[in-house]
């Protein structure tokens, strides 16, 4: 009977090892995947500090959109006040969102908005910049882009895409005794009135990037989830037992053979 309850405990700790190795294999995976591209309300306070400054640019507003897109997560919708969220954290240091124009007409306007949340505690800089993957007519040369960070008011950048292009533009933030700094974009992306027939039916595809040099800055994210802990203690105390049990079985053995 003892031999048959040591073969029972030492199945039943080999379980719990393999279960919680396995969870914690899954968690890491699953946690290094992107983000989720969620979209949150602006802060009132800062739409109405934004709408004071006078410093949106004027035109034909539309929302900022991927035309054809039918995936809303990929919206910032500037109509509705809702921002893009971008999460950044350790093992997850740069977010990319596409942006497509076509046919726009002199004088529109594409605004949207962009919550880019950090996860870190140190001080460190993060950067955007612009990627035009595809355009036709080098509507790149008429078409503008302008960031503004809407908690401080700066402008980022305000050019046409042809100019800014692989350019870094960069934001600092301060030590985060929080654990995380989350920052407020208006991304504008506008023509000038006086922009010729020569870009009628142009294209322009681009990325817009938020990153971070990835050199140790950044931390895990803060769920609040403790399972992890648990994972890691039932792993440790299943390890240990099973050595203990196979030990004895051999020392058993080697009493038997002897």
């Amino acid at each position: 009977m003892k031999k048959v309850g040591m073969k029972i405990l030492t199945g039943v700790f080999a379980l719990l090892l393999v279960a919680s190795a396995g969870g914690l294999i899954a968690k890491h995976t699953l946690w290094n995947l992107p983000t989720s591209q969620d979209t949150v309300m602006v802060p009132e306070e800062l739409l109405q500090q934004d709408a004071n400054t006078g410093d949106m640019v004027q035109g034909n507003l539309q929302t900022f959109a991927q035309p054809g897109d039918n995936n809303p997560s990929n919206t910032a919708q500037a109509s509705e006040g809702q921002a893009a969220t971008i999460e950044l954290y350790q093992g997850n240091a740069e977010v990319n969102r596409r942006f497509e124009a076509g046919n726009m007409l002199p004088g529109d306007v594409e605004t949207g908005y962009f919550c880019v949340k950090v996860h870190h505690q140190k001080e460190l800089s993060l950067f955007f910049n612009t990627e035009v993957t595809e355009e036709t007519q080098n509507l790149g040369d008429a078409l503008f882009v302008k960031v503004t960070n809407m908690d401080s008011g700066e402008v980022l950048c305000d050019a046409p895409f042809s100019e800014v292009q692989g350019k870094e533009f960069s934001t600092l933030l301060p030590k985060a005794d929080s654990g995380e700094t989350v920052v407020y974009y208006r991304v504008d992306v506008y023509t000038d009135t006086s922009m010729g027939n020569e870009y009628q039916g142009a294209a322009l595809k681009a990325d817009l990037n938020w990153y971070v040099e990835d050199d140790g800055s950044l931390t895990p994210p803060q769920t609040g989830d403790t399972s992890n802990i648990v994972l890691w203690v039932v792993l440790g105390v299943s390890c240990v037992v099973l050595i203990v049990l196979l030990w004895c079985r051999s020392r058993k053995g080697d009493a038997k053979n002897g």
